[in-house]
């Protein structure tokens, strides 16, 4: 592969990503608008419309279950280690959202994960404005990942 190509590549896949997010942001943005006005907290949450929330220390993310329950245990331990941290949790799923809100709700603000098109991540990155971005998990977020760059925020 001649030198250069992969950066080419990852380049060209990222605008095509962007596209495609774009397009679901979209569609997202004419079937969960209402319901986001009416207070649905997944809605907000997946179109970034959620309540100032920062600065925030730390952002966390956890995507399933698992690492909701994980989470609610690194939350105590930093919680412990330093009471004044000011932390945002985000889940993907209602059942993630339960457990989060059920074990440390009063001590973090909570919301859902956004949809990961750049008007969204921006949005929301607005409203939180971590310090610093956690993912429980290994997952691939082009779009926060590339804008928290930009930012200079650690991820």
């Amino acid at each position: 592969m001649p030198r250069g190509t992969g950066h080419l590549q990852s380049a060209v896949m990222l605008i095509l990503y962007r596209i495609m997010s774009g397009l679901i942001w979209l569609v997202f943005t004419i079937a969960g608008r209402g319901l986001a006005r009416r207070g649905e907290p997944l809605w907000q949450g997946r179109l970034g419309l959620i309540d100032s929330a920062g600065p925030t220390d730390i952002w966390i993310h956890a995507a399933s279950v698992g690492e909701s329950r994980i989470v609610t245990y690194l939350v105590d331990y930093l919680l412990k280690k330093s009471p004044a941290l000011s932390i945002h949790v985000t889940t993907m799923t209602p059942a993630g959202q339960k457990i989060v809100s059920d074990q440390i709700g009063s001590k973090v603000t909570l919301s859902y994960f956004p949809l990961d098109a750049p008007r969204v991540v921006r949005r929301t990155l607005d409203r939180i404005r971590p310090g610093v971005i956690v993912i429980a998990e290994t997952e691939i977020w082009p779009n926060l990942i590339s804008e928290a760059n930009r930012r200079s925020i650690p991820l």
